[in-house]
């Protein structure tokens, strides 16, 4: 469907990349999250496959229907049914766009806004409008470029649960550039991972969280507990015990993920101390220093509050561990 291979894009007399060896396939009817930090190339690596600007090498092979989602710095001040067929650019007659223009209002919700002006709508009205008037055309590949970032979370999620019902009807593939990891990893088949305009891992949700290649992925997908260990007599020894030595056998370093929640509390006090806390929505989250090294751990129901400077003892749970090459 779409295929980049060893594209690259450099923006100044400098030699500073915004893609830089890029390699990609994209499959019919696959959506396909792109994420990295600001700078890592994810809108340039959209507009190179919309055609928007050149690459400077490589080759880059898409079809001939591509539409690229972006906000409207000015939105007409129309009604939103005229708004719609004014955007069909099929060869159909005026009660075809009509009605396709109606169908299309029913999917997003808004059919009881199509005698309304565009400039009379909601945020999230205003959006589903700008989304229907993209999809109206059937594209066979749409590219996103964070488009509702400036919504709150409920009205995010329930466009977005409109948004990829048209887009599995409709057999779309999706290259969506988004910040929301929860989001990517609930509606996408896969997800890449931007650093310095290459791709540092590409892989389905479950198996990115799973198995991250190295420590920017792991960082980027939110764990926050990395402790150096060595091989020591063929076993990966931690200040907990040690570690089957079928676990990264290749390796003599590596680093130790533990995530926040495989924490438990140990009956011995080992002098782990409580240096931060912090409510998050869901959670209670505290840090804490042992033997030197500072470690986050999420609270359970079953703990009990614990006091800045208090000091307790931490075991991490070594089987939900798990090794990334340093």
């Amino acid at each position: 469907m779409i295929k980049l291979k060893n594209v690259h894009k450099v923006f100044n007399s400098k030699g500073i990349a915004g893609i830089n060896g890029l390699d990609l396939n994209l499959n019919r009817s696959e959506i396909l999250a792109v994420m990295g930090i600001n700078g890592s190339g994810k809108t340039t690596l959209l507009k190179l496959i919309a055609k928007l600007i050149p690459p400077d090498q490589g080759e880059i092979l898409t079809p001939e229907n591509v539409s690229l989602f972006c906000q409207l710095d000015d939105i007409p001040n129309i009604n939103v049914m005229r708004f719609l067929i004014q955007n069909i650019h099929l060869h159909i007659d005026e009660e075809k766009k009509i009605q396709l223009a109606r169908d299309m209002a029913d999917i997003f919700e808004i059919t009881f806004q199509l005698r309304q002006n565009l400039h009379e709508l909601s945020a999230g009205q205003k959006q589903k409008v700008l989304l229907a008037s993209v999809l109206i055309n059937k594209p066979s590949v749409l590219l996103l470029d964070e488009p509702f970032t400036h919504l709150d979370p409920y009205t995010r999620i329930e466009i977005l649960k409109s948004l990829f019902e048209v887009i599995k009807r409709q057999e779309m593939s999706v290259i969506w550039v988004t910040h929301h990891l929860k989001e990517a990893m609930l509606f996408t088949d896969r997800i890449a991972l931007l650093d310095f305009g290459k791709i540092v891992q590409i892989d389905s949700p479950m198996n990115l969280v799973l198995n991250p290649k190295n420590l920017f992925v792991a960082r980027f997908l939110g764990f926050e507990n990395f402790l150096h260990i060595k091989k020591i007599s063929n076993e990966w020894t931690t200040p907990w015990g040690t570690i089957s030595n079928s676990i990264q056998n290749d390796l003599n370093e590596a680093y130790l993920v533990i995530p926040s929640s495989s924490w438990k509390i140990t009956e011995n006090n080992n002098g782990a101390k409580v240096v931060q806390k912090w409510i998050s929505e869901n959670e209670i989250k505290f840090s804490l220093l042992f033997e030197n090294h500072t470690y986050h751990i999420s609270s359970k129901r079953s703990w009990r509050d614990f006091k800045i400077g208090e000091t307790i003892g931490i075991e991490p749970e070594l089987e939900n561990c798990f090794l990334i090459p340093l």
